[in-house]
C-alpha cells in the first residue's frame, strides 16, 4: 500500500479542484457525481500501485469514462412525469397541430418502435433526440459526452437499418 502517491494526489486535487472543474466544463458536460467517482477511483488506484504520472490528463480521461457510465446508467430506465403522457396523448389526438398527416404519424411511430426494439437504449436515445426532438450535434455531444464521430457512426448505422427496413423493394419489370 502506497500512501505517498495518494497523498501527493490529494494535495494536487485540493489545489487544482476549481481549475479542473472549469476545464472539464469547457469541453464537456460537468457532473459532480462523475467527478467524485473519478476522484475516488483514481485515489484507490494510486493507493494500490505506486505509479508516477501526470495527474491531469489521466483524471480528465477517467472523468469522461465515468461520465459516460453515469449517463448510461441514468438513462437506462425512464420514469417520465405524468405530464409526458398528457402531452403524448394530445399529440395523438391532434396530429394536424404538429403539421403531420395521420399517415406520417403512423410511419413515424413505426420507425420509433423499430429503433426502440432493435437497438440498445443508449442508441435509441441518441436517435430519438436527433430525429424526433431535433437536438443539435453540439447538444448531442454535450449530452452524451462522446465525440461527434462516434455519434455520427451510431446514427448512420441506425439510419441504414431503418432505410433497409422501411424502403420498399424495387422490382425490375421489363
Amino acid at each position: 500500500m502506497n500512501n505517498r502517491t495518494a497523498n501527493i494526489f490529494d494535495a494536487w486535487i485540493i489545489n487544482q479542484h476549481n481549475r479542473l472543474k472549469e476545464r472539464i466544463a469547457s469541453s464537456t458536460m460537468f457532473d459532480d457525481d462523475a467527478f467524485q467517482e473519478t476522484y475516488l477511483t483514481m485515489r484507490e488506484a494510486l493507493t494500490i500501485k505506486d505509479i508516477e504520472l501526470d495527474f491531469e490528463p489521466v483524471f480528465i480521461k477517467l472523468y469522461r469514462r465515468m461520465l459516460a457510465r453515469e449517463l448510461s446508467t441514468e438513462f437506462r430506465y425512464s420514469h417520465p412525469d405524468p405530464l409526458f403522457f398528457v402531452l403524448l396523448r394530445s399529440d395523438e389526438e391532434n396530429p394536424e397541430e404538429i403539421g403531420q398527416t395521420p399517415a406520417e404519424n403512423i410511419q413515424a411511430k413505426q420507425v420509433d418502435e423499430y429503433v426502440r426494439y432493435n437497438f440498445k437504449p443508449s442508441d435509441y436515445l441518441i436517435f430519438h433526440l436527433k430525429f424526433f426532438q431535433a437536438m443539435t450535434w453540439q447538444g448531442l455531444i454535450d449530452y452524451t459526452g462522446q465525440s461527434s464521430a462516434t455519434i455520427a457512426k451510431r446514427l448512420n448505422n441506425m439510419k441504414h437499418a431503418v432505410k433497409q427496413r422501411f424502403t420498399p423493394p424495387i422490382y425490375n419489370i421489363s
